[in-house]
């Protein structure tokens, strides 16, 4: 597997070369995702040296939640709704991550709940100058 930037193309690029990997071989990074978010995300993605921050000092609650959200997503054979705006040259007073359908995929086996549709996952990072 060759780093992708994380950017949108890159993770584009990663959820289809995932796509493409065994079974065998999607379990393992799916368990990867599971155990240590952090490790998945240097083995996948050439991250700069801020996103690398961002990653080790993100909310340890919701890092937990969106690698089972993404994991599940995995699992269940789809892939993440992803976005992500280019920052531009100036730097962004804001960065933003919304996160929909995070809840909806804590659970891969929801049938008790009696739910038939989940909303599918999506990510969005946007930039506010």
């Amino acid at each position: 597997m060759i780093k992708q930037p994380f950017t949108q193309i890159g993770v584009d690029n990663a959820q289809a070369a995932f796509m493409t990997l065994t079974a065998l071989e999607q379990s393992a990074v799916i368990n990867m995702i599971r155990t240590d978010f952090d490790a998945w995300m240097n083995q996948w993605f050439a991250l700069t040296m801020s996103q690398q921050q961002q990653i080790e000092t993100m909310d340890p609650d919701f890092k937990l939640k969106i690698a089972i959200a993404i994991a599940n997503t995995y699992q269940a054979g789809y892939i993440v709704n992803f976005t992500k705006e280019d920052p531009g040259e100036d730097i962004p007073d804001r960065k933003e991550t919304q996160v929909f359908g995070l809840e909806d995929w804590q659970d891969l086996n929801d049938s008790a709940n009696g739910k038939t549709l989940r909303i599918p996952l999506m990510i969005k990072i946007s930039y506010d100058t």
